[in-house]
């Protein structure tokens, strides 16, 4: 896991410090032997000179209407577009594979941007839903570090709730062993098991809780030493406490 400032350095600083233009926005920095990925909006996907200035290779469209071509670029190699309703966005976790999926392979070619028509509400959506897929990351962090360089984005309520389920399913998926599956959806039976491992949790910490208390009691109190184990033996997690 990277440090704070590792982080810092590896997402840029600021969006005011690190690029001026307000259509185009860092996301991961571009460094040696790393490609970059970026959002913007709709004249960032169109903007020629700011693909040459940025080494842009691969973009990837996130909205209904896209009149963007890029048929005999030499600059953009691979274009990619992903019909997103604003107003009735369904399930995403179809569009989330198929973006992880082109980003990773676009990353290897050059820097890749993702777009939608104004850069607020769709495209920090799929940045999101990488970050949580290739770093590990909540979408609490993930929503911050793209905050951080992009002030204007604003993530709809339903957007959040689903980012929020996709993170449950990759969650589930490594406690399982399992990669993500491709056009993934939370199964009833996967909710259950999300829900069975949150109640052990919570019952290894209310056991946790009251193991600690009559430990100290033992040790403190009566100057008794008396082995924690044995303790949680002799409480187990299926008592009520």
């Amino acid at each position: 896991m990277l440090s704070l400032l590792d982080q810092q350095k590896f997402y840029g600083s600021t969006y005011w410090d690190t690029y001026p233009d307000d259509n185009i926005h860092a996301i991961i920095l571009p460094k040696e032997g790393r490609s970059g990925i970026y959002i913007g909006n709709i004249y960032a996907a169109t903007d020629t000179k700011l693909h040459l200035r940025y080494n842009i290779k691969c973009i990837l469209t996130v909205q209904m209407k896209c009149s963007v071509k890029f048929q005999g670029s030499e600059q953009i190699l691979f274009h990619k577009v992903i019909p997103i309703d604003i107003e009735n966005c369904g399930d995403l976790f179809k569009a989330f594979y198929d973006s992880y999926m082109f980003i990773e392979n676009g990353i290897t070619y050059g820097n890749v941007l993702i777009h939608c028509q104004d850069c607020v509400t769709i495209s920090p959506v799929f940045v999101i839903a990488y970050m949580l897929q290739k770093n590990g990351f909540t979408v609490e962090r993930a929503w911050e570090i793209v905050k951080i360089q992009n002030p204007f984005a604003q993530v709809r309520h339903q957007y959040f709730q689903q980012l929020l389920i996709y993170e449950q399913s990759l969650n589930l998926d490594t406690y399982l062993g399992q990669p993500p599956k491709e056009g993934k959806h939370l199964r009833n039976v996967e909710i259950k098991e999300l829900s069975r491992l949150e109640k052990i949790r919570e019952r290894e910490q209310k056991q946790k809780t009251f193991i600690d208390s009559v430990y100290n009691k033992y040790h403190i109190e009566n100057n008794y030493q008396i082995d924690y184990e044995e303790l949680k033996k002799r409480y187990p997690m299926s008592r009520n406490y």
